[in-house]
């Protein structure tokens, strides 16, 4: 949820997420507020969009990317609709290498490019998702929550390596919650 919360304006590129220290998954609101994503393969190559859809502040947004070596194609979901899907163009290389990842600010970490708003429940998965489960993480409960989960949500729970809901204050907030998980605890800077 994007929002001015100090009242002193935004950094021009707001990032919502990047891998650090190469930025081959990121995910920022533009200056224009539109949401912009972007993909960089270890090749080099890049693939990207900022046309949007305009972040509206005060309002939650369900934002999804996802790149598919085996298919060739990076895809953008807002709100549990399919944005963008672009051929990668035959460039099937893993993405950059990255040793961590970055909420809420972009790769170097300085605070230079801070997201201004609310981060809440973030998953990182181990396949690509389909359509049917970003909607479904869309329309439905946390991946997280035990109770009435429907059985794709079951079966993503399995593929999930990290999950962090932020629910918790200080430190236990940022433990990763995905089942199974021996490691991948979030820190403050």
């Amino acid at each position: 949820r994007y929002e001015d919360i100090g009242g002193d304006g935004s950094d021009s590129r707001r990032y919502v997420w990047s891998t650090h220290p190469d930025y081959s998954c990121e995910f920022s609101v533009g200056s224009g507020n539109d949401g912009e994503w972007y993909f960089r393969t270890v090749g080099g190559t890049a693939h990207s969009d900022n046309s949007g859809p305009i972040v509206t502040d005060g309002l939650w947004h369900h934002v999804v990317t996802i790149w598919d070596r085996d298919a060739d194609k990076a895809f953008y979901y807002h709100d549990g609709v399919l944005r963008d899907s672009p051929s990668t163009s035959g460039s099937s290389d893993d993405l950059s290498v990255s040793t961590g990842f970055h909420i809420g600010d972009y790769r170097d970490g300085n605070g230079g490019r801070n997201f201004d708003g609310y981060i809440d429940d973030v998953a990182v998965f181990d396949h690509a998702l389909t359509a049917a489960e970003v909607r479904n993480l869309y329309r439905g409960a946390s991946p997280q929550d035990l109770d009435d989960l429907r059985t794709i949500r079951d079966a993503l729970k399995a593929n999930m390596i990290a999950y962090y809901a932020f629910e918790e204050a200080g430190n236990a907030g940022l433990a990763n919650k995905a089942p199974g998980a021996t490691g991948g605890n979030a820190s403050w800077t």
